[in-house]
């Protein structure tokens, strides 16, 4: 688990994951306690970071956009020891036309490969194994399912 120039982190980061989770990150309902913590420490404000941002900075400034939030959890859950990686891509726009780029947070543990989506907390995107099998290509399936 390298830390990467976007996903440094800072002291303040390793302690609201710490406080956050104690006895650390085991469960989907960690991630998404950890997550919460992360919004609520971090505002989302359109405009107030930009691609060069890292988690250090957004979360010392208290606000960011979606990618700033997976930032700063990848951060965070690396600092309990955990894997974690940034995923981006597009929000379905619905019945808008408006498609939008967006950015979340996969993690590894020994059971379950599961996204986090900080922006969208409400709706608890955290998947067991077999919901992302049908979701990627076979060979990305067998690699993961080995892992597990």
């Amino acid at each position: 688990m390298v830390p990467t120039p976007l996903t440094s982190c800072s002291d303040a980061i390793k302690d609201i994951a710490a406080k956050t989770l104690p006895k650390g990150l085991h469960t989907g309902d960690d991630v998404l306690q950890l997550a919460t913590a992360i919004c609520n420490h971090v505002s989302y404000v359109t405009g107030s970071t930009d691609v060069t941002s890292t988690a250090e900075q957004s979360f010392a400034q208290g606000s960011g956009v979606c990618q700033d939030h997976a930032h700063i959890m990848i951060a965070a859950c690396r600092s309990l020891g955990i894997s974690a990686r940034y995923v981006s891509g597009y929000v379905n726009p619905g019945n808008s036309h408006a498609a939008a780029s967006h950015a979340w947070v996969m993690w590894l543990n020994t059971h379950w490969v599961s996204r986090c989506d900080q922006c969208h907390l409400r709706q608890r995107f955290v998947l067991p194994l077999g919901d992302w099998a049908r979701l990627w290509t076979p060979a990305l399936c067998a690699a993961y399912a080995k892992a597990a």
